[in-house]
């Protein structure tokens, strides 16, 4: 029998809307890969994530929710005694987090992928599950997947993908780092690029300046706005030897500085500089040079490290008018603005073409960035 085409319209099609549980980073019938050295503390994260799934509280950036069954699938970790112990610590419903295992005329084993997806999908529609975590990835494949190959990875993931948009549950699969340091972040993921290419949100854990404290940054996020870094710590547990996740907040940086970032030595004040303008203009949105001039003085932060920072976090330039009476605004070029929104100290709307990216704006026309182009006032 001839194979046949069908020709189909897009007004056809039913919209949906995205259900996110956290905001840029994870939603319902849809994949997230975690990437991340070993030590520090994805399968904590991912442990918590589920412990808050489980009892209906919401994740970051996210709303709460009915509490909902998690399959949690541990390759390298031992369910005894790591995975229930880090559950308990992180406050899981313990009835809620499942375990999916094959039986077949050797017993029992683990998952794997793609033999098993009958297995897996089953389970996941008669458990509603709310979330499905592969931790790592590679332990659940089996051996007619080759991880650093694209197109059988390719054809993995969206069978994946398709089982998680009939089931409406989110996928998150954990994956170590390779050592290709001079690569960018989304090439840092252990196999093929395939993996984060066919995933909607894309996460790094990275180490932060204090030894004790790690950032969980957006690698990719094809729908809506990349969300902030959160900063977290791996809190230990008194009585037993599990670690559980405390957060400390939001911070300025983002993937590629926390994979590329310099030595504070070389330049320490450049780094709080940096910071200091990122979390400036993610609070004000679009902000005039002197309210930022003023506001660096106040915080004590030299005027030249906070305009060579603008510079190298690529801030979008609005000069308005020529003369002594003409103004400087700078935003990041990273925010979404969205027209009419107000300025600080300066005028009460702004061009909604601020939306374009590294690209400097004068008096409303945008025109590329020159060599010569500084961002002193």
């Amino acid at each position: 029998m001839e194979t046949e085409g069908k020709i189909i319209s897009i007004s056809q099609i039913v919209g949906a809307r995205v259900d996110f549980l956290s905001r840029g980073r994870m939603a319902k019938g849809m994949v997230t890969v975690m990437d991340g050295d070993p030590g520090l503390g994805k399968s904590t994260l991912a442990v918590e994530w589920s412990a808050r799934i489980s009892r209906g509280e919401a994740l970051p950036n996210g709303e709460r929710s009915a509490p909902g069954n998690v399959i949690y699938l541990a390759g390298e970790d031992s369910y005894g005694y790591t995975v229930k112990p880090r559950l308990v610590a992180a406050g899981a419903d313990l009835n809620r987090v499942k375990i999916i295992v094959a039986k077949d005329q050797d017993g029992e084993r683990e998952i794997e992928l793609p033999r098993d997806f009958a297995i897996l999908e089953a389970a996941m529609a008669e458990l509603s599950c709310a979330l499905l975590v592969l931790d790592p990835l590679e332990a659940f494949v089996d051996d007619s997947v080759d991880l650093t190959k694209s197109q059988p990875t390719r054809r993995m993931i969206s069978h994946l993908t398709r089982v998680c948009e009939q089931t409406g549950s989110p996928a998150l699969m954990l994956r170590n780092l390779n050592k290709m340091t001079s690569q960018g972040g989304v090439y840092r993921g252990a196999g093929s690029m395939a993996i984060i290419g066919s995933a909607r949100f894309g996460l790094i854990v990275a180490q932060a300046k204090d030894p004790m404290e790690f950032e969980l940054a957006s690698l990719k996020c094809n729908i809506g706005l990349p969300p902030r870094t959160l900063a977290y710590r791996l809190a230990s547990v008194e009585g037993t030897d599990v670690a559980r996740i405390e957060y400390s907040g939001e911070t300025g940086h983002d993937a590629q500085w926390l994979l590329g970032r310099k030595d504070d030595a070389e330049d320490p004040q450049m780094t709080r500089a940096e910071l200091w303008l990122a979390d400036r203009l993610r609070q004000l949105g679009v902000a005039e040079v002197a309210t930022l001039r003023f506001l660096a003085e106040a915080d004590h932060q030299p005027w030249s490290s906070v305009s060579r920072a603008a510079r190298n976090l690529g801030v979008l330039r609005d000069q308005r008018g020529h003369g002594p009476g003409s103004k400087t605004y700078w935003s990041l070029r990273t925010e979404c603005l969205s027209p009419g929104m107000p300025i600080t100290g300066g005028d009460t709307h702004y061009s909604a073409s601020l939306r374009q990216e590294r690209m400097p704006i004068t008096d409303g026309v945008i025109s590329p960035a020159g060599e010569d182009d500084d961002y002193h006032a």
